[in-house]
This record gives C-alpha cells, structure tokens and sequence, in this order.
C-alpha cells in the first residue's frame, strides 16, 4: 500500500514546504456548505500567468518529473516516490534566495493541479524575491483570484500572505481577493499568516489588521479559527482582545480554543469572557489550553477571578486524561494559592504520570 506525505498548512512563521488540509469525506460535504465553498474544478486559472515555463530550467525539469512519477491526490504526494524526495532533498540548493521564484511562478499556469500545488507549496515555504518583487507579487495573485482547487488555494493563501504590499503597491487588489465571498480555503491560511508581515508601515499594518478583524465574522469554522490565530501578529488593542472574547463563545471547539490560547495571555480585561469558555466546555477536558488559561488568570487576574480559577483548575487536576493538563492545573492551582497547591501536589504526588509526579514534587520543595 502506498502511503501519502501530507505537508502542513499552516505552520504559522510558513517553514513547511508543501501543504494542505485532508479531510473525510462527510467533512468535506460540511465544508462545501460554508460561505464561498467551491468544489475542485481541476482546472488551470484562465487568467495565466505571463511567463512560459522555462524548459530548460532544472527547478521545471525536476517539477515535471515529479508531476509524472508521483501519484498526487487531494493534496498528497507518494511518500514512497523518489523524485519527490528528491524535489524536497534539493530546494535549498536550487530556491536560495528566492533565485527560482519566477520558475515557480510559472508552475502556476500549468493545466495540472499537481503542479500548480507543487508550485505554490514551493513559494510558500522558500519564495523570496516575489514578496517584494511587483511583477511576480501580481502573477500570484492573478492566479489566486482565479483558482477553483482547494490545495492549490491553501498555499496560495500563505503565499500572498507575505507579500510585501508597501514595496509591491498591491494591497487594494489583494483586499479585493480576500472579500467575503472569496473561498475560505484561500482566506484562512492567507489570514492566519499575514499580520506576520508588513510591519514596516503602519498603515498597512493597520488595514490588513481590520481585514482580519472583519474575516472574524465569518460563517466558515476553520476561517474564524485562522483569524482567532492571525490576530496574535498584530499589537494588541482593544478590539483585538473583543474579538478574542467573543471567539471563546464561539460554538465551534476549535475556534473557542484558538481564542483562549492567543488571548489569556495578553488581554486580562477579558478574563470573565476565558473563564466562562473554560467552565462551558465539555468535561472532562484533554487540552491543555484550558488550564493554561487559569495559569494566566492565577497570575493576574483579580481575587474574584483567582478564585474561579482555582476551583476549575483543581477540578482539571483531578479529572483531566492528559498529563499534560493535570501538570498545568496543578500549576495553575499554585499560582493562586501556595497552599492550595501544595495540598493539590501531595494527592497528585502519586499520579500515574512521571510528568505530573515531577511537577508535583517540584511544587512541595517550594522550587
């Protein structure tokens, strides 16, 4: 049986290579009721970019033969296909200092959506000079905005994410691309990565800041769990820890988890709003961004609000299935009564994990 490397999408700082979101098949259905949701159509944008592949060029001879040889399927490559290790074993070599952004580039035009994706995968991870490179800013984007596969628009996404918009001068059509009605597949990753970018003029910053703000409304799940993630690039303000807040009442796990993570540590004044996600979700918890919100709200929230935490938190440490959790409870716990948690740490001194045993003895010795 042949198994599939599947490259992550979102890796946050972009260091991954090659992308994409496997789903089953009764999700995928889900999805394709969310807002701007299209099928795959497999075809190359009709507005192509306007170089020709370089025949010549070994970066479009080595993509070529890995189009050819490797089985490509709903964003996977043959894991067992040499050529495509090959293709991975050299991108240093051949992409160095974006040198073979414009090859890559022209991938993009190919009829094929295995190469489109191999190519926007490629950008993604080790593209340079097309971030500030205008010509090849806007070949990209021309793509983008006519893309119908949801693979190829995942790493299109995190590609024009880091276009440098004050030297390209491509902001407006970038925000025309990202509209609401735009798929969600190229939104997320594109969302989820910008405020990374384009620190340089505030005024830019300040704009693609209110677009991410804005995307928060989305009816998409994995769209507002991006934004909950994106918002992190940018200075915190007020908005951005409301839109934190009103993400941990959000209905969807995922996003609620997002927020909470981001937000407890850089915006107490919403605490209430964190305190009331971590009491709301289902018990009893496994992740362990839940009892790092008490952690944060232990060190620096009001009496009150120690006091909700403390009491969530001992009922985690007593109750969680992950270590990992029962350890930060039992952090949390301390940090907002010495003697709580010392109590805490003596019934947890014989907990089945080693981790939590340690944490436990660390907490009675005062260390």
């Amino acid at each position: 049986m042949n198994s599939y490397r599947l490259a992550p999408l979102a890796l946050v700082l972009g260091i991954a290579f090659f992308g994409c979101n496997k789903k089953g098949s009764d999700e995928k259905k889900d999805d394709d009721k969310e807002e701007g949701s299209a099928k795959p159509s497999g075809s190359a944008a009709s507005k192509k970019p306007k170089r020709e592949k370089n025949a010549a060029s070994p970066v479009v001879q080595l993509a070529e033969k890995v189009v050819k040889d490797c089985k490509w399927e709903r964003g996977w490559f043959d894991n067992d296909c040499k050529v495509y290790d090959e293709w991975g074993d050299k991108r240093e070599e051949q992409r160095e200092d974006g040198k073979a952004d414009a090859d890559l580039v022209s991938l993009l035009g190919d009829e094929r959506p295995a190469m489109r994706f191999l190519g926007a995968a490629a950008l993604s991870s080790s593209g340079e000079k097309y971030k500030t490179d205008a010509g090849l800013a806007e070949e990209i984007i021309a793509v983008a905005e006519k893309e119908a596969d949801d693979f190829v628009l995942g790493e299109l996404g995190e590609v024009v994410a880091r276009i440098d918009f004050g030297k390209t001068k491509l902001l407006d059509r970038t925000k025309a691309l990202m509209k609401d009605g735009a798929s969600p597949k190229l939104r997320a990753p594109f969302f989820s990565n910008v405020g990374f970018s384009n620190r340089d003029d505030q005024t830019i910053e300040a704009a693609l800041r209110d677009m991410t703000l804005a995307a928060a409304a989305s009816s998409d799940n994995a769209l507002r769990a991006a934004v909950m993630r994106g918002l992190m690039w940018f200075d915190v303000s007020d908005p951005i820890c409301a839109a934190w807040a009103k993400g941990a009442a959000d209905p969807k796990t995922d996003v609620v988890e997002a927020a909470l993570d981001r937000g407890a540590s850089k915006c107490p004044k919403s605490f209430d709003a964190f305190l009331g996600a971590v009491d709301k979700a289902q018990k009893p918890l496994f992740s362990v961004t839940y009892p790092k919100v008490l952690s944060e709200v232990c060190a620096k929230g009001s009496p009150e609000q120690k006091k909700r935490a403390q009491a969530m938190a001992e009922d985690i440490a007593e109750t969680s299935k992950s270590w990992m959790s029962r350890a930060e409870a039992l952090r949390a716990v301390n940090a907002c009564d010495k003697n709580a948690g010392k109590a805490l740490a003596k019934k947890l001194g014989k907990d089945e994990s080693a981790d939590v045993k340690k944490e436990a003895d660390k907490i009675l010795k005062g260390s």
